[in-house]
């Protein structure tokens, strides 16, 4: 067992997440939202019994700000996470993409 202290003292609070989206999304968005996200969506705004807003862009912004992320209404990757993580039963691992028989690994 380690000590908080000794965690503290060796490790700087770093990590990284890795997240997976599906082909058919771009790593920075604007526009709708693809229809797997917009549950995500929802489900944050019922959660927190948020007055319901017409304009995606401001229901983007104010969960960015909810979670300090930059508030400009572009999905980028860490608003991606977080509506991944909103998502019924949160994100889930699973396995890697395979390359198509004879397709190089990048």
């Amino acid at each position: 067992m380690v000590s908080r202290g000794q965690l503290e003292s060796l490790w700087p609070g770093e990590y990284v997440s890795l997240l997976s989206l599906p082909a058919a999304v771009s790593a920075i968005h604007s526009g709708p939202l693809p229809a797997w996200a917009r549950p995500a969506l929802d489900r944050y705004e019922s959660n927190r019994s948020l007055s319901p807003l017409s304009d995606q862009d401001e229901r983007i912004r104010r969960l960015q700000r909810q979670f300090g992320v930059r508030a400009d209404a572009v999905v980028g990757p860490e608003t991606w996470w977080l509506l991944s993580a909103l998502l019924e039963g949160g994100p889930r691992l699973g396995p890697p993409d395979r390359p198509q028989s004879g397709q190089p690994i990048e």
